[in-house]
């Protein structure tokens, strides 16, 4: 009999042999009791496979707390001082998350042709300690962050459980995932105003949501084009149907990001931190191209599921990218 946990012991009782799972040491001394041949179907688990479940590369995100500062011009040692501490409770809240998330996306993970290779999904990392792991991470999150200030403490736990409502049930509603995916990016954003302790222009929260509504749709685009099964995309509530209508969106929001960013460029904030507005304003269009170079990709399956590590690898990007900053510093 193959078992994993304590409520196998009465059926081991009866079997001629035990294979087990990943097993407690309570459940070996049990085992070796019963004086029965005994057979271990994993082994223990390995650091890296332990680093690797909190998904570090993903921490990159958490640059987003720096924003509100860069945005303000505001990059003294006072106002950064706090932000630091909240990125490392933000992203070591992020990863008990993403140890749920992968709990919960079990059966959905092991027939992703990617996600398949996550150590919990993989069998790499046993489900217990992954989800102690979880608790450690998502109380020193939170004791971090409110070491910072209790406002800064509010705001990464509402990001935490709105990480964890889209974990539980809004990943599974077509259009609720990608609004949720961008509103809990905005949500690091406004976590930097408050650890900085600064206000967060309309403009700057409204080209946030859009960028990142953008890179959601694409996100989303790239593992329908991508997928190796037809109908249902395994855990999410999208099909094929939603194909064009993802695309749409996406378009759409590209749009909007560049025209939110223009009339930010003309808005009495930034007359107030850039000498040349209309310079600024031109910035407006690779902030398009880059994303709307995305969208295009994705929509023929040339993007990667993470989009993080498509990023990374992408040369003509990084170039129409470096071309916005440039534009911006030259407004100075």
């Amino acid at each position: 009999y193959v078992g994993d946990s304590g409520a196998d012991l009465p059926v081991w009782r009866e079997a001629r042999k035990a294979f087990v799972v990943s097993p407690s040491g309570a459940v070996m001394r049990e085992l070796a009791r019963m004086g029965k041949p005994v057979t271990r179907l994993s082994r223990p688990a390995s650091p890296g496979a332990l680093l690797r479940e909190f998904r570090p590369r993903q921490w990159v995100k958490n640059l987003l707390l720096l924003l509100p500062a860069i945005a303000a011009h505001r990059l003294d040692a006072g106002t950064l001082a706090p932000v630091f501490p909240a990125m490392i409770a933000f992203s070591l809240g992020a990863s008990a998350i993403y140890v749920i998330n992968d709990l919960l996306d079990l059966d959905s993970d092991r027939s992703h042709p990617e996600k398949s290779r996550r150590p919990v999904a993989s069998g790499a990392l046993p489900i217990t300690r992954a989800m102690a792991a979880s608790a450690v991470l998502a109380v020193t999150a939170l004791v971090l962050s409110f070491l910072v200030s209790p406002a800064t403490a509010a705001m990464t736990g509402t990001y935490m459980a709105g990480s964890l409502g889209y974990s539980l049930w809004l990943k599974r509603w077509p259009w609720l995932d990608v609004l949720a995916l961008a509103g809990l990016f905005l949500m690091r954003v406004l976590t930097g105003a408050v650890a900085a302790g600064l206000a967060l222009s309309g403009w700057l929260a409204g080209f946030v949501f859009f960028v990142f509504f953008t890179l959601a749709c694409i996100k989303r685009l790239t593992e329908l084009a991508r997928t190796l099964r037809r109908g249902q995309l395994p855990g999410r509530g999208y099909s094929e149907r939603h194909f064009n209508a993802l695309k749409g969106a996406a378009w759409l929001s590209s749009a909007l990001a560049a025209g939110v960013f223009t009339g930010y460029a003309f808005s009495p904030a930034a007359g107030a931190l850039y000498s040349s507005p209309h310079v600024l304003a031109l910035a407006a269009v690779p902030v398009a191209v880059w994303l709307m170079r995305g969208v295009w990709l994705s929509s023929h399956g040339r993007e990667d599921y993470d989009p993080l590590l498509f990023v990374a690898h992408d040369a003509t990007g990084m170039v129409i990218a470096a071309s916005g900053i440039a534009m911006v510093l030259w407004a100075l």
